[in-house]
């Protein structure tokens, strides 16, 4: 299971074996709409591998044909055109976030599960290195962070698996009923992010 908190529909899944349109879809959830000029300006694809040795022409053009494929596909929605020395800048803003079922994850190749996975991590690490920096992280007292190696047989590890996915149904509903309660709040939402990994380490 791969998952960054939001949901897509059955038919997008094609659509997000490219983990170009995996990082475009995470950039507009966390930066808010974007244009693929912004996302070429910062950077925010620049790691991945059919982005690498690009010119800054050749990164736009590329982006680009990735945002108005996941348009297509109904994950991004063109919000705005603006005209920019001579042409159109489009901004567009993510509908939902990068989901697999655990059927869509294991039809993936090898290589394709762990280049999403870099990328799904990435962003991940990004989440928890800037609430470190803000000072947030640690700000509150009950907050949670616990891992730990463990030795399973193949029982244990369905069952680890199991728990796993039940604690991310959880969540999930508990984040739906907090969405449902804050349309009709004043209060600001509160602003948080967690993690479930549950994965096979290398051998001894």
């Amino acid at each position: 299971m791969e998952d960054g908190q939001g949901r897509h529909e059955s038919h997008s899944f094609d659509v997000l074996r490219h983990p170009v349109r995996v990082r475009i879809i995470e950039a507009c959830t966390d930066w808010g709409p974007l244009s693929p000029i912004e996302i070429v300006n910062r950077g925010l694809c620049s790691d991945l591998a059919s982005v690498k040795g690009k010119t800054p022409k050749q990164q736009l053009s590329h982006i680009a044909y990735h945002c108005r494929k996941l348009t297509e596909a109904g994950l991004l929605t063109l919000i705005a055109e603006e005209p920019k020395r001579g042409a159109t800048e489009h901004f567009y803003r993510a509908n939902s976030e990068a989901f697999f079922s655990d059927d869509e994850w294991a039809a993936l190749d090898p290589k394709e599960r762990a280049e999403i996975s870099r990328v799904m991590w990435q962003r991940y690490m990004a989440q928890v290195e800037g609430a470190m920096r803000a000072g947030t992280f640690d700000e509150r007292s009950d907050r949670w962070l616990a891992w730990g190696p463990v030795e399973l047989d193949e029982r244990g590890w369905k069952e680890m698996m199991v728990a796993l996915a039940g604690a991310f149904a959880e969540i999930d509903q508990i984040r739906r009923e907090a969405h449902g309660r804050l349309k009709d709040s004043v209060d600001d939402p509160i602003r948080a992010t967690y993690g479930l990994f549950g994965f096979q380490s290398p051998a001894r």
